[in-house]
């Protein structure tokens, strides 16, 4: 599920310069995780493809109740195992 049609991203996406209501678009990211949920609700977990994401991440996981996984939690990961291999 995108976030395509969110009102405040697609704000963001059309143009750059704008101001955002980051709590706004918190609340509409939010809403689709939720939306996600109720459509598949055999869902396991969320992963938030985007970089501009991972900020909603603990308000889209209080929502759901799922973990939400992100690429910076990804490279955090593969970073703390390279550095523990010897």
């Amino acid at each position: 599920m995108g976030v395509q049609d969110v009102e405040e991203w697609r704000k963001m996406i059309e143009n750059p310069e704008a101001t955002i209501d980051l709590r706004k678009l918190e609340r509409e990211v939010t809403e689709k995780a939720k939306q996600l949920v109720t459509r598949c609700p055999d869902i396991g977990a969320i992963v938030l493809e985007c970089t501009d994401l991972p900020p909603f991440a603990s308000s889209i996981k209080k929502a759901t109740g799922l973990p939400v996984f992100d690429v910076n939690m990804l490279i955090t990961m593969l970073h703390k195992a390279s550095v523990n291999i010897e």
